[in-house]
């Protein structure tokens, strides 16, 4: 993890400083542990509780290292995507596939803790949004690419089962996490124009086929 996630972007920001090239990367939102308000700004203290968090943070300080010395660059710090087939752990590809796997009659799905609250964006539009900020490169260091919109991991359980057209009923198997991780949009909206929430059922169509 800190080979990819830190070495990697380390290289890449001396390349691009030695090259005179900017430079955008992709950070997460898991920099910010547990948020201290109700939305996670870029100005806020970042606090990261998993060895993911924290190795996707020193990136960023790699980044901004560099930054000081006169690179032109911009972390993006990306929310949670909603997007089909994405690989690695993902609990909302883990959700679509059991709503997948429910037979017509319906049933149960079983996530960790479906009260937990996050900002989604689907990938499609996150990537665009990523091109857009590129016009943008070095006018601010950080910038949060978000809905600041927070949605329950049940409401979208919930929506994903109304695309496919089954009933489904929720059961947590291990209550307990970060209660509420969203972000706060405005520096991304002064930069590439206000983007409204996708709703959830168009952020469920995503990763659910209608049967």
């Amino acid at each position: 993890m800190y080979r990819v996630n830190v070495e990697l972007i380390e290289h890449l920001a001396r390349t691009c400083l030695e090259a005179g090239a900017a430079l955008v990367t992709v950070g997460s939102a898991a920099e910010y542990g547990a948020p201290v308000g109700p939305l996670a700004a870029e100005s806020d203290v970042p606090r990261p509780t998993s060895p993911y968090g924290r190795s996707k943070l020193a990136a960023t300080e790699a980044v901004l290292g560099h930054v000081d010395d006169g690179l032109r660059a911009t972390v993006v710090r990306i929310f949670n995507l909603v997007g089909a087939d994405r690989p690695g752990g993902d609990p909302i590809s883990d959700f679509a596939r059991e709503v997948s796997l429910l037979p017509a009659s319906g049933g149960v799905v079983h996530p960790y803790d479906s009260s937990l609250v996050r900002d989604l964006i689907g990938l499609d539009r996150a990537a665009d949004m990523v091109l857009d900020l590129c016009e943008h490169v070095g006018e601010a260091p950080i910038v949060n690419l978000c809905s600041g919109r927070g949605v329950s991991f049940l409401d979208l359980i919930k929506a994903m089962a109304d695309v496919r057209g089954v009933p489904v009923r929720v059961e947590d198997i291990s209550p307990g996490g970060i209660p509420r991780v969203v972000g706060d949009p405005q520096l991304l909206f002064r930069l590439v124009g206000v983007r409204e929430p996708q709703p959830v059922h168009e952020l469920a169509a995503l990763v659910i086929a209608k049967t």
